[in-house]
């Protein structure tokens, strides 16, 4: 538990990442609690390596696709 919160504190302090655009809409525009985020994200990053060890594949970090109207 403690080596994936210090993950995600590194996670979240990484730029361009999903996490640290997790972390920045919870707290600043959500207004959540920072360690509470913490753990969401360690959450998160524990669910994608289960993933990625079940499947066998590589990660590759979230990118949303922006529809843009024409």
């Amino acid at each position: 538990r403690k080596t994936l919160i210090e993950c995600s504190w590194v996670a979240a302090n990484t730029q361009g990442s999903f996490y640290s655009r997790f972390s920045y809409t919870q707290t600043v525009v959500r207004r959540k609690n920072r360690m509470k985020v913490q753990g969401a994200i360690a959450r998160k990053m524990l669910t994608a390596i289960w993933y990625i060890l079940h499947d066998n594949v590589a990660y590759r970090d979230y990118t949303p696709v922006i529809a843009l109207a024409e």
